[in-house]
């Protein structure tokens, strides 16, 4: 009869005695968190786990069901079932091939930013040994491979970065520099008589800057006002009416004709 397949007469159908095996090709495991245990779920007779080596010998490390691997590496999964067969016991394995690799939780290097005519792209880098992926302002992601994030909103957003492999999520807030030399990164016009206005201020270590015009729009492109150099500055209202707080952008033109671009809050 052997291990089979072989024709049960009482079904009519072919009938294996090695167990099915359901394993990964892959496991990983998270540095620092102590020795790696596996369990095996299959059923079977018996087990046998192999340590093999870089030159493909092979060393049994458990006969349980249960193993606890030392290093990463490669390692042979054996299940097996037994049938007697003229007296003699038979062993039927299946077996499977893996290999163990770690992962560790990311740690954020540095977040660079880049910002061109209005639109904030960000590139986040970095450093671990696992494989990583990215998502901004919400931990739930939607997560992506990309590390860069490109058109978003002028402002502050947190980075999330999540081990593919289960070993963690890190996150660090990223703070737009929102400050162009000379105009304020932000006002509180709320009737206190203090910092009520918009304006720019001339800079005591440069000479003196002629603009001839400044226009401030809302976060969409929307023109909202146009203020003179020499005026109190923006109220924060339109037509009278207040806008909510948020982050809006300025396009100031010099004597020159040359653009200054930038964002306040």
């Amino acid at each position: 009869m052997g291990c089979g397949p072989y024709l049960d007469f009482d079904t009519g159908e072919y009938v294996t005695i090695n167990p099915e095996i359901d394993f990964p090709n892959t496991i990983s495991t998270c540095e620092n968190e102590g020795p790696l245990t596996i369990t095996s779920t299959d059923e079977a007779d018996g087990f046998r786990w192999y340590q093999i080596d870089e030159f493909d010998n092979e060393t049994l490390i458990s006969s349980e069901q249960e193993v606890i691997i030392p290093e990463n590496g490669q390692y042979r999964y054996e299940a097996y079932n037994t049938v007697n067969q003229d007296g003699n016991t038979i062993e039927c394995p299946s077996s499977k091939i893996f290999e163990v690799v770690s992962s560790e939780i990311p740690t954020i290097e540095s977040i660079g930013a880049e910002n061109f005519n209005g639109n904030l792209s960000l590139t986040v880098n970095v450093s671990g040994n696992g494989d990583y992926e990215y998502a901004i302002d919400n931990i739930d992601g939607p997560y992506s491979d990309n590390n860069n994030f490109e058109n978003i909103e002028p402002g502050n957003h947190t980075i999330y970065v999540r081990d593919k492999n289960g070993c963690g999520i890190v996150e660090e807030e990223f703070v737009q520099d929102l400050t162009v030399e000379g105009f304020p990164n932000f006002f509180t016009p709320n009737g206190d008589n203090v910092n009520d206005y918009w304006q720019f201020i001339q800079p005591e270590a440069m000479g003196e800057v002629v603009l001839k015009s400044i226009r401030i729009f809302d976060r969409y492109g929307n023109f909202l006002k146009q203020i003179s150099q020499n005026s109190l500055g923006w109220d924060g209202t339109v037509s009278g009416t207040p806008l909510p707080p948020s982050t809006y952008w300025f396009v100031a033109v010099d004597d020159s004709g040359q653009e200054i671009k930038g964002y306040f809050t």
